[in-house]
């Protein structure tokens, strides 16, 4: 999968996205959603910022909606506390934390599965703050 800060993404993406690209990561791992920085950037960032699920600065409004566009049909859970273990049908989003830096990697049970990042600091030396919890419809094998 694609990093946040590869140079062929537009600046926005690079500088604030790491919950967008979790979102994305999802949809190329549940629902194969082939991505690529030409479509990230020209297709699907434009589209989300138009249907004000999202703003310019990747400021997530409508998760929900986001996963579904990239074909993982969902129910968005809310913020849960850090020790909120998921079901066999949900994923996470968690939020890490380090010094006055904030993060958000794809996790299951509070363990990073995807770093938009690479490696970040606040994933490898934070601490977990919360979740973003989205049951998938049908089941995660369906």
């Amino acid at each position: 999968m694609i990093l946040q800060r590869d140079p062929n993404l537009r600046k926005e993406i690079r500088e604030y996205g790491c919950y967008f690209m979790d979102l994305l990561w999802y949809g190329n791992k549940i629902a194969t959603t082939p991505l690529d920085q030409v479509t990230i950037d020209t297709e699907i960032y434009p589209w989300v910022i138009k249907h004000d699920w999202m703003n310019s600065e990747c400021y997530i409004k409508n998760p929900s909606m986001i996963l579904q566009y990239v074909g993982v049909p969902n129910t968005y859970l809310g913020h849960m506390p850090k020790n909120y273990e998921c079901s066999e049908d949900e994923i996470e989003i968690s939020r890490w934390v380090y010094e006055n830096l904030s993060h958000f990697v794809a996790s299951e049970n509070g363990v990073v599965t995807y770093d938009p990042w690479g490696i970040s600091k606040c994933a490898a030396k934070g601490r977990l703050e919360s979740k973003r919890v989205f049951r998938i419809l049908g089941g995660l094998n369906a």
